[in-house]
């Protein structure tokens, strides 16, 4: 084109509009790299959930990765390697199932390397909407098993990496057959992105971004209106366990599991009350009764598990407190992980659950354990809960009295089991000496100056080494003046009174938590995992003891009789904890009731924001009027013209020089704003001007949009006179 001759109307598009389209080869590095991280993202909710297949993360991760930085990598593998792939993927699921007894894991760690070995190998748009079924399916399970709220966000990042990849594979399929384009590794990621950042239609993206909050949306009234059960207890073959399963609250604990469990600080067991008034200082959340003590280790004896009780599928449980008064109404949340056992703090009057489940219960232990270990969030409500940690067991003095000793001890007798041996014995019998003066004592008088002893014997700590020796390594422990942790404690306090003749069994749970400040309820972290002590009285009763030294039972009663609140807590934590809570209660927790109170409360809502709109307008229409109505004299005219006219003013040179404020700012390789502003007069003008290359307009704006850039001001001149030149020809 010759200079200062016609632009024709398709030579003013823009420098973005001028570049070539993305190539098939473009389009094949695009799908390729989508395909790899949406794989990534879908296997590493393994890893943020907890599911089983987390031990093949590293190496799946490393994979794609290298596949992806090296796009030629995969194409350099021999042919037989792929072809073997997946009959050892078949081989490799048939031996989990048989190993393990787990097809529900075996399954999600075989979607995972399906998932690798999809995105890792050659793919065509067969293989990549393969790819994206294998990535939806390891997602959507991964919510369904764990109902987590970070499943809100993972199924968000996956829907958003999904759609531009089914519209990379839509885009690759119009470009030609199924094949592998030549060249397509020789553009390179850099210039891919480059040539996306010039070719993306904003307007495009913004639309699309509309669509996909707009979906979002959708899909939230339609969970808010839709029914759903609990897919955990409707399909059995469902049932998952969890890795993160904590060893201390089953019914065997070894001397420093429970203090491993203590080192960390997620929340395990949430209680809410109906009533915070009645919220007590210190709690004790009982889980677990241990009666058995062998060489370090506290189990439930075989004894005591036979007296389980299958209650088979309840809704609702009687406690023994049938009678009680009504006092607040608790509602646990119970997070999967921690155990079967249920945390209570004694006996209580009813216990109600949202769906049937399966029970056990032993009333000889005083506990009450899920058949399963719940794999997620496991909430039920308590009635009448008895705070008082005294539990009546009038028969058993009875039946101890009565059992003879047997050369293995069964319950109750493990009640009273102390290690064998003289050198266990003689340190044992010195420490009773010492405690009780060689007198008789009751338990009232017992309990106290065992507790006093080993206070005065060890500190506590959590860190603590047993000495060496070959005697029991508690009596080991006992026998010297080592640091002790709480099942230390506990553990000597049990053998130095059975050693006295008193039936101890040691109790795993918690002990106190945080109130949050914000939901009103107790956050208890597996921080607060604790051991002590119940021993049977004369009046047959069991009596909760605790023997860590600073434990807080005389602070808890102290603080209780002064009427003293809990403390609240109101830090980030706390905050992070409640829209735990929310999601729970909202979503997974989600039935036709509290659905028909959210229809209510957002029913209640409009209502009053629609009055609290009308009485707006309604305040400021009354205001207008009376502004209106207020008596106008020279001064106030004055002033509201001189305002008028000063907006006026300046609206009208915002107008004249709209042009200038901005033109230069942000360019960041885009195309100049003078030179698209000339463009879009000459598109103007081409229907109703002369083609006469001559013509002076024409010049002017040829000159701006194809000559040098501008650095002046009178390319505004020139569009008004183009913009004169378009109002008198049109």
């Amino acid at each position: 084109m010759e200079k200062g001759g016609f632009v024709p109307g398709w030579a003013t598009m823009s420098r973005r509009a001028s570049d070539q389209p993305l190539t098939a080869g473009e389009l094949h590095l695009l799908r390729w790299g989508l395909g790899c991280v949406l794989a990534l993202v879908s296997v590493w909710g393994t890893f943020f959930f907890d599911l089983s297949g987390r031990e093949l993360l590293g190496p799946v991760t490393a994979l794609l990765l290298a596949v992806l930085t090296w796009p030629r990598l995969p194409a350099r593998m021999p042919e037989l390697v792929w072809r073997l792939v997946f009959p050892g993927l078949i081989l490799f699921v048939a031996t989990d199932i048989v190993l393990n007894g787990e097809p529900l894991a075996a399954m999600l760690r075989l979607n995972v390397l399906l998932v690798a070995v999809r995105a890792a190998a050659p793919r065509r748009p067969r293989e990549d909407q393969q790819l994206v079924v294998l990535c939806l399916f390891l997602v959507v399970v991964a919510g369904v098993l764990t109902v987590a709220i970070g499943f809100a966000l993972h199924i968000l990042l996956f829907t958003a990496l999904a759609l531009p990849y089914l519209l990379a594979i839509t885009l690759s399929g119009a470009a030609g057959p199924e094949t592998e384009p030549e060249g397509w590794l020789l553009g390179g990621w850099r210039r891919l992105f480059s040539r996306l950042w010039r070719q993306t239609d904003w307007r495009v993206v913004g639309a699309a971004a509309s669509l996909y909050l707009l979906v979002v949306a959708l899909a939230t009234v339609l969970f808010l209106v839709m029914p759903r059960f609990q897919i955990e207890n409707s399909l059995g073959f469902l049932q998952l366990k969890n890795r993160r399963s904590f060893s201390g609250f089953s019914d065997t604990v070894k001397l420093g599991e429970l203090t491993e469990i203590a080192l960390d600080t997620s929340t395990a067991l949430r209680a809410e009350l109906s009533d915070p008034a009645h919220a007590p200082p210190l709690p004790y959340w009982r889980m677990v009764a241990l009666d058995q003590y062998r060489a370090g280790t506290f189990s439930t004896s075989r004894g005591l598990s036979r007296r389980d009780h299958d209650l088979g599928e309840t809704r609702e449980l009687f406690g023994l407190l049938e009678k009680a008064q009504s006092g607040p109404v608790w509602t646990f949340y119970l997070e999967a992980g921690v155990s079967r056992y249920l945390p209570l703090t004694g006996d209580f009057k009813v216990m109600r659950f949202r769906e049937s489940r399966a029970l056990k219960a032993n009333m000889a232990a005083s506990t009450l354990a899920l058949r399963e270990e719940p794999q997620s969030m496991f909430a039920y409500r308590v009635e009448g809960l008895d705070l008082a940690g005294v539990q009546a067991d009038g028969d058993l003095r009875a039946e101890l009295a009565a059992a003879a000793p047997k050369a293995v001890a069964d319950y109750p007798r493990t009640l009273l089991e102390v290690p064998p041996g003289e050198d266990n014995a003689r340190v044992l019998d010195a420490i009773v000496q010492e405690i009780t003066g060689g007198a008789p004592a009751s338990a009232a008088e017992f309990v106290p100056r065992a507790l006093n002893y080993l206070e005065r014997q060890h500190r506590y700590s959590l860190r603590s080494a047993l000495p060496p020796g070959a005697a029991d390594p508690l009596v080991r422990w006992l026998a010297g003046t080592t640091p002790g942790h709480c099942e230390l404690f506990a553990g000597g306090f049990t053998l130095v009174a059975r050693q006295a003749g008193f039936p101890v069994r040691l109790v795993t749970g918690f002990k106190g938590g945080a109130w949050n400040g914000f939901e009103r309820y107790y956050m208890v972290r597996n921080s607060d995992a604790h051991a002590w002590c119940e021993l049977l009285d004369e009046r047959g009763r069991w009596v909760r003891v605790d023997p860590t030294p600073g434990a807080g039972a005389e602070a808890a009663q102290a603080a209780t009789a002064a009427g003293r609140a809990v403390e609240a807590d109101s830090s980030w934590a706390a905050r992070l904890d409640t829209l735990r809570m929310l999601w729970y209660r909202r979503i997974v927790n989600f039935d036709r009731k509290a659905q028909d109170d959210a229809v209510e409360s957002l029913k209640a809502a409009s209502r009053r924001t629609g009055q609290a709109l009308i009485a707006s307008m309604d305040m400021y229409g009354r205001a207008l009027r009376d502004w209106v109505l207020q008596p106008w004299d020279f001064g106030r005219i004055a002033s509201w013209a001189g305002l008028a006219l000063g907006g006026a003013g300046a609206l009208g040179l915002l107008w004249r020089w709209r042009h200038l404020w901005g033109l230069r700012w942000l360019r960041r390789g885009k195309m100049d704003p003078v030179r698209r502003e000339a463009g879009r007069w000459l598109r103007r003008l081409e229907p109703v001007v002369p083609a006469d290359p001559g013509y002076p307009v024409w010049q002017e704006l040829q000159r701006l949009r194809y000559g040098p850039a501008q650095r002046g001001s009178g390319f505004a001149a020139v569009f008004r006179r183009a913009r004169r030149e378009w109002r008198g020809r049109r």
